[in-house]
């Protein structure tokens, strides 16, 4: 099986100095492709720091990190060129634009890679995730269930090598957490999209194909399983 991710002694220090944060402590695994891995640990512990790294959202202090083959590198420029191309983003608090609607939020990874809309694909998404009917609403016409999925389906459009998605259950309640959790390991069987998910709930993380134990910045274990 092909690696998708690769991390390599990777450090990131918050406040530089006497007062100074290690976020993550020489951090190194690999996720390979088409697998469905979660990152979990107490809050504060580096897992959200770790995703940020992963996603390209901040530069690592000292380490390497390999997406889909590239690279990610000190320049801003280029790590939002390999976020745009091969990273899908799903945020705890959906982030969707409030004054478009869940159509026009599904178009904007389009618009930012210079692609046309795949009309097709999307609908299937659309389909699978149980939105038909709410594409012209905004988003606070939805209830939070249905906009994780939105955000879910915009992170998905594009087809991405790698979804990452930091605590995307966190705002929901316990039968929404875990319609999204199913959700997401559907899509991740269907279409062999690798997904990367920080979670606190070891519930969640036990439906997992792996797991990734965090502990003050650094990786404290592994646990492989057999999810159903």
């Amino acid at each position: 099986m092909q690696t998708m991710v690769q991390a390599d002694n990777l450090v990131k220090v918050w406040n530089p100095g006497p007062a100074q944060t290690i976020a993550v402590d020489h951090a190194t695994f690999s996720v390979q492709t088409g697998t469905f891995t979660v990152i979990t640990g107490k809050s504060g512990c580096g897992k959200s720091t770790l995703l940020s790294l992963l996603a390209g959202l901040e530069s690592a202090d000292e380490g390497t990190i390999i997406i889909d083959g590239r690279i990610l590198e000190r320049s801003e420029k280029q790590r939002a060129g390999v976020r745009r191309e091969s990273v899908g983003l799903v945020h705890q608090f959906f982030q969707l634009i409030p004054e478009l609607t869940i159509r026009e939020n599904l178009q904007i990874p389009f618009d930012l890679n210079g692609l046309p809309l795949d009309e097709f694909f999307v609908k299937e998404l659309i389909r699978q995730l149980e939105l038909e009917g709410l594409e012209d609403r905004y988003p606070h016409q939805l209830s939070g269930g249905q906009q994780q999925r939105a955000a879910i389906v915009r992170a998905l459009a594009i087809q991405p090598a790698v979804v990452l998605a930091d605590e995307p259950t966190g705002n929901l309640d316990r039968l929404s957490a875990q319609k999204v959790m199913k959700l997401f390991r559907q899509v991740q069987r269907r279409l062999g999209i690798t997904v990367i998910m920080v979670t606190h709930d070891l519930d969640l993380a036990r439906q997992a194909d792996r797991i990734l134990y965090m502990e003050d910045g650094r990786i404290s274990g592994f646990g492989e399983q057999d999810a159903a």
